[in-house]
Order: C-alpha cells, then sequence, then structure tokens
C-alpha cells in the first residue's frame, strides 16, 4: 500500500494446497488431501493472473520417498497440473 513500510514492492500471496504443512513423522505414502476444488483454485488463478499477482502455492512434501512413496501427493500434483492448463488456455 502506498506510505506503508512496504510500498513500492510487488504484490504476492502464497497459501498451502493440503490442510498439513509440516507433518512430525513419516507420512508413509499417506497424504492429507488438497483442501480447494480444482475449479476453485482456476477461477482464483485467473483472476490473479489478470492482476497481475504472483502466487506461491505450498504443497507438502515428504521425507520418506521410496518407489511407492512420492514427494508430493500425486492428487494435488494432478490437481495443479489442471489448474495449469486451464489458466494457460485463457491467457496464451
Amino acid at each position: 500500500m502506498p506510505g506503508a513500510p512496504y510500498a513500492g514492492l510487488a504484490p504476492q500471496y502464497n497459501f498451502t494446497l493440503e490442510d498439513e504443512w509440516y507433518p512430525d513423522k513419516p507420512m508413509n505414502g499417506k497424504w492429507a488431501p488438497p483442501i480447494y476444488p480444482k475449479e476453485m483454485l482456476v477461477d482464483y488463478f485467473k483472476s490473479m493472473a489478470q492482476a497481475k499477482w504472483p502466487l506461491t502455492i505450498n504443497i507438502v512434501i515428504t521425507q520418506d520417498v521410496t518407489a511407492d512413496h512420492p514427494f508430493v501427493n500425486p492428487a494435488s500434483l494432478e490437481e495443479m497440473v489442471a489448474v495449469r492448463k486451464a489458466v494457460r488456455a485463457e491467457f496464451h
């Protein structure tokens, strides 16, 4: 905001995609699901792209990665891929 301590800096917003951010134990392939519906995220990302506000999306990761336990929740990754396609289709 004008006159505020960070006046002149570009706006930015971040949020967490799942309802867990700091798992305190191995997840063993059991992920918290994404908490926002894909359609809601698409609308939000489109409005933020229109306003030219950058976003950071925090997706929980696990350190107990194996062939059976991927690094991020496959459902979260799938949701973000769908959001990206929808937003890019409108702005490119």
